[in-house]
């Protein structure tokens, strides 16, 4: 199994993006990938990450993140005002 970290990401309604937060960081470029860990209250969640050779891009889950930095923002529809989802960052 590939170490992880778990975060308390804040999250804004609609097409808002809340703060971004560095969810990764490594001395050299590394592979990691982003999970939702409670989806089943909030439908709609759009998370967008930027790398340090990167600007922010949309983000599916699962999908393989290279660099030395990453920053994660998220946003979600169908809540009434900004709330928090737990996300897991997998690496090596």
């Amino acid at each position: 199994m590939c170490p992880s970290d778990v975060y308390n990401m804040p999250v804004m309604p609609g097409q808002s993006f809340g703060p971004e937060a560095e969810v990764f960081r490594a001395t050299d470029c590394y592979p990691c990938s982003i999970m939702l860990k409670e989806k089943q209250h909030i439908q709609d969640v759009r998370i967008q990450v930027k790398t340090d050779r990167s600007e922010w891009k949309d983000y599916e889950e699962g999908d393989l993140i290279i660099g030395r930095s990453v920053l994660c923002r998220m946003s979600a529809d169908g809540i009434g005002g900004p709330t928090h989802l737990k996300i897991e960052v997998f690496h090596t």
